[in-house]
């Protein structure tokens, strides 16, 4: 249940962040499957986990390749290099969560999704800190 609360506000921010930016309606369309992915596993934990490990696992595979793809976009920014790196780990996580599955349950999720936040929390964090110097420039 924690991990869809986490999922649910990690969305929001995301939602939020994409509005705030002006970027483009994929990112916005993430954000809602993020929210969405979230609160599905608020609803139906104990009856959907296995369906949710591959939904996730999924999800952080075409996510992390996302990531990857806008990092390159953002190349001269500074702080690209964490954006690319975070879509590299969201995409690794996606391949070990659907390497693990049906045995991984959820520790697996929990743990990884928990990973996922962190090193996308950070990429947004340094993408922001650049656009904040850049603003003042």
């Amino acid at each position: 249940m924690a991990v869809g609360i986490m999922l649910v506000i990690g969305g929001i921010a995301q939602l939020v962040f994409a509005v705030k930016t002006g970027t483009d309606l994929f990112s916005i369309v993430m954000g809602v499957l993020t929210v969405i992915l979230g609160a599905y596993m608020i609803s139906n934990i104990g009856a959907a986990l296995a369906t949710l490990m591959i939904v996730i696992a999924a999800f952080f595979i075409i996510e992390g390749i996302t990531e990857a793809i806008m990092a390159l976009q953002l190349k001269p920014a500074r702080g690209w290099g964490w954006a690319l790196f975070s879509g590299l780990i969201t995409v690794l996580l996606g391949a070990m969560i659907w390497n693990q599955f049906p045995f991984s349950g959820d520790w697996a999720i929990g743990t990884l999704v928990g990973i996922k936040l962190v090193f996308s929390g950070w990429s947004l964090l340094m993408l922001g800190m650049d656009a904040r110097s850049t603003a003042k420039a």
